[in-house]
């Protein structure tokens, strides 16, 4: 109302210059007679509004509430992805718990499990300066979360970036990047951080000293104190079924993956230049990998996944002391994803994501049998289930899940969720919603169904078009899935 008897004010201003001479000095002006109408008709409306978007509430204390107070807080909690996830019928004891490590990872009582730290004591005295951890461990272990951790936490003497520690992108893998060209490993006043070991952090430890990845090529690695992050070999299979990188193991439908087990002969060509390394499945490799750095003769530290979910600070404390750093006094967390861009499938897991996705004991045992249970038992390393309590049990998983989840793996079943009708050729079944998308001949195909894309049926069968070219391609049948 205001602002249209302002605007009428303006053109009747304009009007009274023009015609001054024919008004008459003791009539009221037109836009004072047009602001006051105005005023009478816009006050009834105010009320009504008002009235309309108030409750009928009782007086408090003599005086209405505030008309325009804050709405009254939810109670009902965010949705994550990873709620989702089915716990109906569970006993108690699977009930998920985020706030606290679960029970079969040993519980809130259990404090971090860390193998090495008997070394520590010799690698700080005997080491130079330039002394640093640098982070290892297999694909989808969570290397990126762990040396996040400790760029965002931990001090090291003469730190290359320590003068703009609080800059956005201190913690980013393209500044940690930038500082490792920029300032070398001679460098006589500082050393740069590092984000992971010399010869590679998913590389066998054997390449240690006859490899070095990219701008790493001058390091002592003698001054490296390597910390590998080991992880729950269930959940682990599941992450490397949803985006496998390097390694080539599922043979047959994907949908059923892991299982069966057994029949994962697994194999990685770790870098192009290298031979392909043979597994007799993804369990070995698991077990081959882990057990090469606790024979390890030089110090090195071998930590917990899930202690960088539920025990990160603690955790981070004593690598970084370990190491010869000191901890600032406010710890932070890695709150969003670790991990980010096209190469990693377009995960998107954040903190609160992870600790309901890893609370949840079905969902470990899923797709999991008793054969496939059996054959673990055999082919990982007791020593490092035990020391890490990753136990796995047929008592167990029958208790949880009664029985396994059947799996049928059906591409028509799968088409349909899309919408899409079959008739555009055979090749693999992608995986479950859950994944990123299918790889084929080394090439990755994201899932258009998870990425929400506006043209989805063109692009789902686009990707499965693409899928099925490289499925049936002949330039390299040997990996073929």
């Amino acid at each position: 109302v205001v602002e249209i008897s302002q605007r009428i004010m303006v053109v009747e201003r304009r009007r009274s210059r023009r015609a001054s001479s024919r008004r008459s000095s003791a009539g009221a002006p037109s836009s004072l007679i047009v602001l006051f109408l105005l005023l009478l008709l816009g006050i009834p409306i105010l009320t009504l509004f008002l009235m309309k978007n108030t409750t009928d509430e009782p007086r408090q204390g003599g005086m209405t509430k505030n008309l325009f107070r804050a709405p009254p807080p939810s109670t009902t909690a965010p949705i994550f992805k990873s709620d989702l996830i089915n716990t109906e019928g569970l006993p108690p004891t699977t009930k998920m718990n985020t706030n606290s490590m679960p029970e079969m990872y040993g519980g809130a009582s259990a404090g971090p499990m860390i193998i090495g730290e008997e070394r520590c004591e010799a690698f700080r005295v005997s080491r130079s300066w330039r002394r640093r951890p640098a982070v290892s461990g297999l694909f989808n272990t969570g290397t990126n979360l762990l040396w996040r951790l400790l760029r965002l936490n931990c001090v090291f003497p003469n730190d290359c970036a320590e003068n703009v520690r609080g800059a956005k992108d201190f913690d980013s893998e393209g500044r940690v990047i930038r500082d490792m060209a920029r300032y070398g490993h001679t460098s006589p006043h500082c050393q740069p951080f590092l984000w992971q070991v010399p010869w590679g952090k998913h590389n066998p430890v054997l390449w240690r000293g006859s490899h070095y990845a990219q701008y790493l090529s001058g390091i002592d690695i003698n001054d490296v104190l390597p910390v590998v992050v080991i992880k729950d070999p269930l959940t682990w299979f599941h992450s490397m079924c949803r985006m496998d990188y390097a390694t080539d193991f599922r043979h047959g439908q994907a949908q059923c993956c892991p299982s069966p087990i057994s029949q994962t002969k697994t194999s990685i060509r770790f870098r192009k230049e290298r031979d392909i390394v043979h597994y007799d499945s993804i369990a070995h490799m698991w077990s081959k990998w882990n057990l090469d750095y606790v024979n390890l003769d030089v110090p090195r530290l071998i930590v917990r996944y899930e202690d960088l979910l539920w025990h990160a600070e603690t955790t981070i404390s004593r690598v970084c002391s370990c190491s010869g750093g000191k901890m600032l006094p406010n710890f932070k967390e890695v709150t969003k994803s670790a991990k980010s861009g096209v190469a990693h499938g377009f995960a998107d897991t954040t903190l609160n994501d992870a600790t309901r996705k890893y609370s949840n004991e079905s969902r470990r045992y899923q797709y999991i049998t008793d054969a496939d249970i059996s054959f673990l038992h055999s082919a990982l390393e007791p020593f490092l289930v035990g020391t890490f309590h990753y136990n796995i049990s047929i008592d167990r998983r029958r208790a949880i899940l009664n029985s396994p989840p059947e799996c049928i793996p059906s591409r028509l079943e799968y088409l349909k969720q899309f919408g899409l009708k079959p008739g555009i050729g055979g090749g693999p079944v992608p995986l479950d919603d859950e994944s990123d998308g299918v790889v084929a001949n080394g090439n990755f195909y994201p899932n258009p169904k998870k990425h929400g894309s506006k043209n989805r049926k063109r692009k789902a069968s686009e990707a499965f078009a693409a899928a099925n070219i490289a499925h049936h391609g002949t330039s390299n049948n040997n990996h073929n899935r």
